[in-house]
């Protein structure tokens, strides 16, 4: 092995070292301001805007095609704009990440008869395996997670989602469906959520 080609893969796997570093300092974060965060009214969909925006390139180089679906009446929602965005942006990666070259990653925005609110991202990768999935996230379950000895810190996507939601009372929910993908959901109370109907809307 060439000095140049030991060279990149130090720096490719510093790269991931630094990244792991970074998502276990927010999740760390996360825990730590649970209801301390500073919340504001944002238009749900001007999230959707900003999520397909950021992510569309990730689709583009994966050839995925990239749709959103946004709400005809006007949804606010009460939370961090920037850890809410974040954990969008980095479910819709996911999803980009899983689907096939050619296949379709949807965001869906879904308000519910009690006033709750859903996101919802659709794919048609390969099912995620749920067992696997459940492992990781209890890891969330208890204040004493070890960032350091927990084979976690190898994926720390899925925790950080879940505990964005969980800071503002809601739940993160995964369906997978064989041979037609996943489907990955933050939903939110409707103590956080103001939903303005249509007809309200100058």
């Amino acid at each position: 092995m060439s000095h140049s080609i030991r060279k990149q893969e130090q720096g490719l796997a510093s790269s991931t070292d630094l990244g792991q570093l970074s998502d276990a300092i927010e999740l760390s974060d996360l825990l730590a301001v649970r209801d301390r965060q500073t919340q504001e009214a944002i238009s749900a969909n001007d999230f959707i805007e900003g999520v397909l925006t950021r992510c569309a390139p990730d689709a583009e180089v994966k050839a995925v095609k990239l749709l959103g679906r946004k709400s005809l009446a006007e949804v606010l929602v009460k939370v961090d704009q920037k850890t809410w965005h974040q954990a969008m942006i980095r479910l819709v990666k996911r999803a980009i990440r899983v689907s096939p070259p050619g296949g379709t990653v949807e965001l869906l925005l879904g308000s519910q008869q009690d006033g709750s609110l859903v996101f919802t991202v659709r794919d048609n990768g390969q099912a995620s395996d749920l067992g696997d999935l459940e492992t990781r996230l209890t890891a969330l379950s208890t204040q004493n997670f070890d960032f350091e000895t927990t084979s976690l810190v190898l994926e720390l996507d899925l925790q950080i989602i879940k505990q964005t939601v969980e800071n503002y009372g809601g739940r993160f929910l995964f369906q997978n469906m064989p041979g037609q993908g996943n489907v990955c959901a933050l939903w939110l109370p409707a103590n956080v959520v103001k939903i303005i109907p249509l007809e309200q809307i100058a």
